[in-house]
C-alpha cells in the first residue's frame, strides 16, 4: 500500500510514502480523517460560493460596505 503526501512546500509534488503494513484501526481513523476533510472542504466550498454571490449583488445594488464585509469573510475563511 502506499500513500502519497505533500513532502515539501511547492503544491502538485506528491511523493509515495510505502505501508507495508496497517492494522484495521489506524486504516479506519485513516479514513475518518480524510473523510472529515473532504467533507469540510466541500461544505467550506458551498460557504464561499453563496457568500461571493451574496458579494456580487450587494455590490450590484451599490452596497459596498456589505460587499466589503463579505469579501474580508471570505478571505478568512481561505484563510483556514
Amino acid at each position: 500500500m502506499s500513500l502519497y503526501i505533500n513532502q515539501n512546500s511547492s503544491l502538485g509534488t506528491l511523493k509515495p510514502i510505502y505501508v507495508t503494513s496497517l492494522n484495521l484501526s489506524t486504516f479506519l481513523l485513516l479514513i475518518l480523517g480524510i473523510s472529515i476533510i473532504l467533507f469540510t472542504s466541500i461544505i467550506f466550498s458551498v460557504i464561499i460560493q453563496y457568500l461571493e454571490s451574496k458579494m456580487f449583488l450587494a455590490a450590484k445594488e451599490l452596497r459596498f460596505e456589505d460587499a466589503a464585509y463579505l469579501r474580508d469573510k471570505i478571505k478568512d475563511i481561505k484563510e483556514i
